[in-house]
């Protein structure tokens, strides 16, 4: 079976059904899925920063070919098959919403970072400029020291846009391609039997 090597932790955090991983979030009601003070009406409220952080976690723990889907348990729902299919669009629109606005960070960021290379650029250039019309026969150690610095800080303005470009971009784009495929996952939602079955509550 594939999952005979995976971790204890990973076999304890999700339910898995031949080749299908569970991510099962455990919750009293459907309200406490959302953000509570936002005032818009459930379809179109904001999930809470800690269902969107989990789901995402856990997702990226999944090797992609697997298949995945999400069920959220609550011990207090009326298990309506119009509700589920609310609950279902309310959740999939949030997450589909919040893959846009990442990539659109993203975009956002590359921009700068664009920005941040055209002046950068500039100021090295400038630095380079101002050390060849400086130039003498017999430097002193001062007049070294303060070329030597010049041609450093040129240099070292190019870093912000290499910070962008290399490390920050990256995880952005990364966490919209998740929040894209979470989207797309059949979700289930169901009741759980207090009696007979218990789960770690999500805050």
């Amino acid at each position: 079976m594939y999952f005979r090597n995976w971790s204890p932790e990973f076999i304890k955090r999700h339910r898995i059904i031949d080749d299908l991983v569970v991510i099962e979030i455990a919750i009293k009601t459907p309200y406490d899925l959302y953000e509570d003070k936002d005032p818009s009406p459930l379809k179109t409220r904001d999930l809470k920063p800690s269902v969107e952080t989990y789901l995402i976690h856990c997702l990226r723990e999944i090797p992609k070919k697997l298949k995945v889907r999400i069920d959220f348990c609550f011990y207090e729902f009326s298990g309506d098959e119009s509700e589920k299919q609310k609950l279902e669009r309310s959740v999939k629109s949030f997450l589909k919403y919040r893959a846009v606005t990442k990539k659109i960070d993203f975009r956002f960021r590359c921009f700068d970072g664009f920005k941040a290379i055209v002046i950068g650029l500039l100021f090295l250039f400038l630095c380079i400029y101002i050390q060849h019309i400086s130039q003498v026969q017999n430097p002193d150690v001062l007049f070294t020291f303060y070329m030597e610095g010049l041609s450093v800080l040129g240099w070292v303005s190019l870093w912000n846009p290499v910070q962008i470009f290399l490390y920050e971009v990256w995880p952005i784009l990364s966490y919209a391609r998740s929040l894209k495929r979470c989207s797309e996952l059949e979700l289930q939602f169901r009741t759980i039997d207090s009696l007979h079955e218990s789960r770690e509550y999500l805050d």
